[in-house]
């Protein structure tokens, strides 16, 4: 489980309140095409969020995602995150990960999709 660096709840609603105030703001989902990461890119697609993501398999859930506007790659790589306001993660992925490795290393917000999930589910 990764935690050394991972923000809160309120945090993740911050970053992306930054929308409503018309700011750009883009999530990477760091093993995109999980089913529970994949369904939580395309919510945030849904409420203007800039998605990218990565995993090390193509799908049809990801070519799906990339139709809708989504960037994603097939490889685990530092150079994925760059410009992104938060990587979100799933347990699925490991400590070592060069995304979640360079995110810290840039002081990138990073949270587990779990927590990423209840951030957007608070007004509901």
């Amino acid at each position: 489980m990764l935690s050394g660096a991972d923000v809160s709840r309120e945090t993740v609603r911050e970053i992306l309140n930054g929308i409503s105030l018309g700011k750009r703001v883009r999530v990477h989902f760091v093993g995109i095409g999980g089913v529970s990461v994949c369904s939580l890119a395309r919510l945030s697609m849904e409420l203007g969020v800039e998605v990218s993501g990565s995993d090390m398999e193509d799908s049809p859930r990801l070519r799906e995602l990339r139709s809708l506007g989504a960037s994603v790659k097939i490889t685990h790589s530092a150079e994925n995150i760059r410009g992104a306001d938060l990587v979100v993660y799933s347990h699925a992925i490991s400590q070592d990960n060069p995304e979640l490795s360079e995110a810290r290393r840039l002081s990138v917000p990073t949270v587990n999709r779990a927590v990423y999930l209840g951030s957007l589910m608070t007004d509901y």
